[in-house]
């Protein structure tokens, strides 16, 4: 993890802020580990950690991040504590992996060694999650972040906002909403990414403002008139 943040450095205009803020999925365990992130912005987040998908699939996941050389740990999941797997799509349709991870949570001490301590999150935390998202279910996910917070008395505002019927695809704004499933890299697998494209430009516009109004409670209206943060989405040269 401290690869991929040094790597952000040298990207203007992110070099100012890339110790400020976590963004995306990775947001939470980035916020967990290191001091310097003063906020979190969580995009179809987990307050789980889960395995990696590798050239094997879901079934045998390896550590999705490490720090300083050791995994962080992650749902490993018993065998004998799972209900039967979920059947495959029918030929040609795209995978909806969101049942395969439900099936996951099943083991509740697994999934409760896995947890991500987002009370250690050196400011406020804002979660964006989609109701109909077909890739993992990052409501359900969110919430578990949402309650560890809420039980640790996390002395910051944090916020959880559900989209219905978004899927896995909120982000940023002003952008297509059509592309609602897509090929893995390694595996060659289709998948789901749940959602219509009608609810995700809704909730990409929603949360876009929520977002820029958390920058500008955090760290003053300057902040978010950077060229990653404006209220016209993505400009040119913001690094993203």
């Amino acid at each position: 993890m401290s690869t991929g943040r040094d790597a952000l450095l040298p990207i203007s205009p992110v070099r100012r802020h890339a110790l400020e803020v976590g963004l995306l999925g990775i947001a939470a365990v980035w916020g967990a580990t290191f001091p310097a992130v003063k906020a979190v912005i969580a995009y179809v987040p987990s307050g789980v950690v889960h395995g990696g998908i590798g050239r094997s699939g879901v079934r045998g996941a390896s550590p999705a991040w490490t720090f300083h050389g050791e995994a962080i740990p992650y749902l490993q999941p018993r065998a004998e504590k799972l209900s039967p797997e979920p059947p495959p799509p029918p030929q040609g349709e795209p995978i909806a992996l969101t049942p395969r991870f439900l099936r996951f949570l099943e083991d509740e001490e697994a999934a409760e060694r896995a947890e991500i301590p987002v009370e250690r999150i050196n400011g406020p935390v804002l979660l964006i999650s989609g109701k109909d998202d077909a890739m993992w279910p990052s409501e359900r996910l969110a919430e578990i972040a949402r309650r560890r917070l809420e039980e640790h008395h996390f002395p910051n505002p944090y916020r959880h906002l559900a989209y219905d019927g978004a899927g896995h695809m909120i982000g940023m704004p002003y952008m297509p909403t059509t592309t609602l499933a897509s090929r893995h890299p390694l595996t060659g697998e289709l998948f789901a990414y749940g959602g219509t494209p009608k609810a995700y430009a809704a909730a990409r516009r929603d949360s876009w403002r929520e977002i820029l109004k958390m920058l500008d409670e955090t760290f003053g209206p300057t902040y978010a008139q950077t060229g990653l943060f404006q209220e016209g989405g993505i400009h040119a040269g913001s690094g993203r």
